[in-house]
């Protein structure tokens, strides 16, 4: 589990990139590949975000003890950081903190990956089959882990402005499409082949 969520914060970025569907608001371009990433990164910083250490149980403690408890009982005390309130805090209280976060990659007992934009349906098996045939094959997460760089706030920040328009990132997405299609033909419990082959078509016309 905790190579897997160092993965998939590294995969925010080209994920973006990749996925980028939010151009538009309010019938206006934004000038963003993704309006939707760059809104999370203009929201509170104690609270949102990619995480660049394999050490996840204590980077996300600190993480959670350091943003504003912003539920009753105590947002009335001026909104203090979690931790400040941890001592008068009850289970129930905690719980409900926990759910007030919105990293990227969020830990629920599963990883929550919120990176993506809304996609139409014809590319939901894209979107699953990028992310098992990186995840769920261990020969594919090693070659993942090979071409990602570690998270970084600054490299999510490019994709959700140029999207696969950055040469960089783009690059990236060509490699690790390639890398997550293996992956998933060796995991046929997982996804199906024609799923697979459908998710290849959509990959490779968004890397068009």
């Amino acid at each position: 589990p905790l190579k897997r969520w160092q993965l998939l914060n590294a995969l925010v970025a080209p994920l973006t990139a990749l996925f980028a569907n939010s151009g538009r608001y309010a019938g206006e371009n934004t000038g963003f590949a993704s309006f939707r990433s760059q809104t999370w990164r203009e929201t509170d910083p104690k609270r949102t975000g990619v995480f660049s250490t394999s050490d996840a149980a204590p980077a996300y403690l600190d993480f959670a003890l350091d943003a504003a408890a912003i539920l009753p009982p105590h947002a009335d005390a001026g909104f203090p950081p979690f931790g400040a309130v941890l001592a008068d805090a009850t289970e129930n209280d905690w719980r409900a903190h926990l759910s007030t976060l919105f990293p990227d990659v969020r830990p629920k007992g599963y990883f929550e990956i919120r990176c993506i934009d809304g996609q139409p349906t014809e590319r939901y098996a894209a979107v699953l089959a990028t992310i098992i045939g990186v995840t769920m094959d261990s020969s594919t997460s090693t070659d993942a882990e090979v071409l990602l760089p570690p998270a970084s706030s600054q490299r999510v920040a490019r994709a959700g402005h140029s999207g696969l328009a950055d040469y960089e990132l783009r690059s990236v997405c060509e490699d690790l499409v390639d890398i997550a299609l293996a992956g998933c033909r060796r995991q046929p419990d997982l996804i199906g082949g024609a799923d697979v082959d459908e998710a290849e078509e959509v990959l490779r016309g968004l890397l068009v």
